[in-house]
């Protein structure tokens, strides 16, 4: 069983049309593992945090590790999706993922440098 004719061609009569879809689905997409992550995994991180002495203690608690390395998922998500977009430019596939790549490693640097804060 097929599906109404329009439904089949669309994509290739409105090649921009379904650039642009897809490129709104890997920012949807994006935008969702950020929000999931920075309520799950940062949430949760702290509500384990206040179960330890070092939670308990008073002191100032957000050390900006854990929220530092949320903001990778999403650089991944665009990393990864911007591959499935039809009818980008070679180059703009490059720049977007090296965009990402330096944002990974910037954000990696920045969730060191609190660690070490942290430590020290």
């Amino acid at each position: 069983m097929t599906g109404p004719a329009w439904l089949t061609t669309w994509p290739t009569a409105y090649p921009w049309v379904y650039t642009l879809l897809v490129s709104l689905a890997v920012m949807l997409a994006a935008w969702l593992a950020n929000w999931g992550t920075k309520r799950g995994l940062v949430r949760g991180f702290y509500r384990l945090l206040k179960a330890t002495p070092l939670g308990r203690s008073g002191g100032n608690a957000n050390f900006g590790v854990v929220p530092r390395l949320a903001n990778i998922v999403p650089a991944l998500v665009v990393w990864s999706g911007v591959a499935v977009v039809p009818g980008l430019p070679e180059a703009l596939l490059a720049v977007v993922r090296n965009v990402c790549s330096a944002f990974i490693v910037l954000t990696l640097a920045l969730a060191i440098s609190a660690f070490l804060n942290l430590v020290n």
